[in-house]
């Protein structure tokens, strides 16, 4: 029923007010914000039923999180700067006792070869087609700095 104004009140209790989305029942010195509360609290309803109610009877179920699936990157691999010559690695190698036409045959197909600018020695996995997919570095330095 309309009190006056922005005020309403229901014909079952006169002094539970209703206005500017705020309720309050003074006899009882309660009040509230919502809908769920005026439920809980007047209608004394259970919190789920008073959900249900409001829901209009429908079970309502959580969203559940799924991320999003991630469209796998291509990776690249980045191998070292090649040497202008492959001398320090060449002669870290043979004294390793590698013999040097197996050192020859691995740098010339690619296999092998010194860096720039720290004179390692790069080893280079390839694939059947013969693209690098992965590289293991071997410092042949002496100083530890």
């Amino acid at each position: 029923m309309h009190f006056g104004g922005s005020t309403y009140c229901t014909r079952e209790h006169d002094s539970l007010k209703i206005s500017n989305g705020k309720w309050c029942w003074f006899s009882r010195g309660i009040g509230g914000y919502s809908a769920l509360d005026y439920l809980i609290k007047v209608k004394e309803m259970p919190f789920t039923q008073a959900v249900e109610t409001i829901m209009g009877n429908l079970s309502a179920v959580p969203p559940t999180f799924a991320p999003a699936p991630k469209a796998p990157k291509e990776k690249v691999l980045l191998l070292p700067q090649v040497n202008r010559s492959a001398t320090h690695a060449i002669e870290y190698l043979h004294r390793r006792g590698i013999d040097y036409e197996l050192i020859d045959f691995c740098i010339r197909t690619g296999r092998l070869y010194e860096s720039y600018p720290y004179h390692n020695v790069v080893f280079v996995g390839v694939d059947a087609d013969g693209k690098p997919r992965y590289a293991n570095q071997r410092g042949i330095g002496s100083d530890f700095i």
